[in-house]
């Protein structure tokens, strides 16, 4: 039986408590009926999961031999200014999550500030994720597997691995051209003014879309087509008080994270500020990976 492999950070995690038909699911769905015999999902996703974490899991597969040329393989491109700094927490690594600082000692949270502060930096970033996807464009070639997914979750120049012939590389990003475009004023949710903190979306995508993205990608898996995600998916969804239907809701959100919210907002997180604006260190941190709670 096939296997589709799929790592990467919020994007791409598939409820374990949850039967929701996620993009993820829908793919190997439809991918099972083109490939005419069952896809198991072999899903190592994690919430906040930074580049370096995804890729020891690869390294795994790829050594070990669990990753064959007749499986699939998705990798959701997590943004490559995430982090694995605390390596019993590799769900964070986004320094501009509201509670951070609760998950951790007070020496461990100064010492994520003073690496963000004197150390990190874009260009370094970068360079790694090159190394990263020729690292895996060359396994790819070398062990004769299947070209490898890649989608990025943020928009990230991969230089001159976008040209890969051992990648396919799909056009657009999760974040900017699917998830932003469905609110009615996308614009104020960079806040997270919408679902205060809590993104209750699945993937943070409506279903709806969901069921738009999960054919594209096993076509792509299947025939090695480009991925758009830049057109035909369904936008402004998410208008004033969409919460409040419950039909809505049931149909396009996470009941689970719904209810999270409403404890949240009743608890002392509410109204507090990401942690690396409370640190100073926002401007010179990532901004463009998503905000809200740890969850």
């Amino acid at each position: 039986m096939p296997k589709l492999f799929v790592i990467g950070d919020s994007f791409s995690v598939t409820p374990n408590d949850d039967p929701a038909m996620t993009w993820v699911r829908v793919a190997a769905k439809e991918l099972s009926e083109k490939l005419g015999q069952d896809v198991a999902i072999v899903n190592r996703s994690i919430m906040g999961a930074a580049q370096d974490w995804c890729w020891l899991h690869l390294h795994a597969w790829i050594e070990t031999g669990e990753l064959g040329p007749d499986d699939y393989l998705i990798v959701a491109l997590t943004h490559p200014g995430r982090y694995w700094y605390i390596e019993r927490l590799p769900e964070i690594s986004n320094s501009n999550i509201i509670d951070l600082d609760r998950w951790m000692s007070k020496e461990e949270a100064k010492a994520i500030e003073l690496f963000i502060r004197h150390i990190q930096r874009p260009t370094i970033d970068s360079i790694n994720l090159i190394n990263r996807l020729n690292y895996l464009a060359y396994h790819t070639l070398k062990k004769g597997l299947k070209k490898p997914l890649i989608i990025k979750c943020f928009r990230q120049d991969l230089h001159q691995c976008e040209t890969m012939d051992e990648l396919n590389i799909a056009q657009g990003s999760l974040f900017e051209d699917i998830q932003y475009w469905e609110f009615f004023e996308p614009e104020k949710e960079q806040g997270n003014s919408y679902f205060s903190g809590l993104d209750c979306r699945y993937n943070h995508m409506c279903l709806s879309n969901h069921n738009i993205l999960g054919p594209r990608v096993a076509e792509s898996l299947f025939s090695g087509s480009i991925l758009d995600l830049k057109n035909g998916y369904v936008r402004d969804i998410l208008t004033p008080g969409k919460l409040d239907d419950q039909d809505f809701c049931n149909s396009e959100l996470s009941m689970k994270h719904i209810e999270q919210r409403k404890i949240n907002l009743s608890n002392k997180f509410k109204n507090t500020l990401p942690w690396n604006r409370r640190t100073g260190i926002a401007q010179i941190s990532s901004t463009t990976c998503t905000g809200g709670y740890r969850a």
